[in-house]
C-alpha cells in the first residue's frame, strides 16, 4: 500500500490551516476522530514526509478509502470460473 506523496502534502496543508484557527486536540477531536493530536502535529510539521503505518488511522485521515466492493455480477463470474476451473481439472 502506498500513499501519494501530493494527496499527503494536501493533508499536511490542510492540518496547517486549521491549525490557525484551532489546537491540535481540537482538530483531532471535530475533524479527525480517531487519530491523535500528536499525530497531526507530526504530519504537519513533516509536510506529510511522515503518515503513520496503521490503516485505521490512514483511513480516519481520509488516505485510504475502503476498497471497492464486488458486485453481485463479479461475485458470479468469478465463481462460474472457479467452477469451469475444477471442470477442467476433472478431465483432465
Amino acid at each position: 500500500m502506498t500513499i501519494d506523496p501530493a494527496a499527503a502534502l494536501i493533508l499536511a496543508s490542510q492540518i496547517q490551516a486549521l491549525h490557525l484557527e484551532k489546537s491540535y486536540r481540537q482538530i483531532a477531536r471535530e475533524d479527525f476522530p480517531g487519530v491523535a493530536p500528536g499525530t497531526l502535529n507530526r504530519i504537519a510539521n513533516s509536510d506529510g514526509a511522515w503518515l503513520p503505518k496503521n490503516r485505521k488511522i490512514l483511513k480516519a485521515l481520509g488516505l485510504v478509502g475502503q476498497g471497492r466492493q464486488r458486485t453481485q455480477v463479479e461475485k458470479a463470474i468469478t465463481k462460474m470460473a472457479r467452477e469451469a476451473k475444477k471442470a477442467v481439472l476433472v478431465t483432465k
